[in-house]
């Protein structure tokens, strides 16, 4: 059965690979690659379209002018029909260009992650600026705020709610209980370990 547009326009999420057993970097790297592909794919294609568009209008223009100066009612439906084509161009034209917009921020998403896999700090501006309060009894010595520390490494935060949840997070102690399962969480897994291991070293 034939797929329809919309259809073929929605990205696929999923490495072809099992992502459980491919490392995070492997899997972005591969969703960006696909990602920039499926952009630049809708980009030239958009060209493509945007150049006949042109044509269309313009034959239109022309057909409806000719067929006003001759009195031709064919020659009118004939601009008519071009002016139609023009309109459905212009329509497919914008469908194209919400795929684009579409893979070109899931591009930006997987390239962000692995920026922030490597610690590519000057790749990674911050979004928020914050500074640890200074009656905090953790937050400055840690440098849970402020350049390459665990706030610029975890905000992925566009909202001003979002980076105030995050900051609340960061800032307040879990109770023992809570530290104690999470610390038995991460032992039995290898990958939380590595990826905790990893972001306490960014707050040490």
């Amino acid at each position: 059965m034939a797929q329809s547009a919309s259809t073929k326009d929605q990205p696929a999420l999923h490495s072809p690979d099992d992502p459980a057993k491919a490392s995070p970097n492997t899997v972005y790297a591969h969703r960006g690659d696909r990602f920039a592909r499926e952009r630049d794919a809708r980009a030239r294609r958009m060209d493509r379209v945007a150049n006949l568009r042109l044509v269309l209008f313009l034959l239109a223009a022309a057909t409806l002018g000719w067929g006003l100066w001759q009195g031709a009612t064919p020659i009118l439906l004939a601009g008519f029909a071009l002016l139609a084509g023009f309109a459905g161009l212009v329509a497919y034209h914008a469908r194209l260009f919400s795929a684009w917009r579409r893979y070109d921020e899931l591009w930006r998403i997987s390239d962000e992650a692995l920026k922030r896999s490597a610690r590519d700090w000057p790749g990674l501006p911050p979004r928020h600026t914050r500074a640890a309060p200074p009656d905090h009894p953790y937050a400055g010595d840690l440098d849970i705020y402020g350049h390459a520390s665990l706030f610029h490494l975890l905000d992925t935060t566009g909202t001003a709610p979002g980076e105030e949840t995050l900051a609340a997070w960061l800032s307040a102690p879990a109770p023992p209980e809570i530290v104690r399962e999470r610390q038995a969480a991460v032992a039995g897994s290898p990958r939380c370990w590595t990826c905790a291991t990893s972001c306490c070293s960014v707050a040490a």
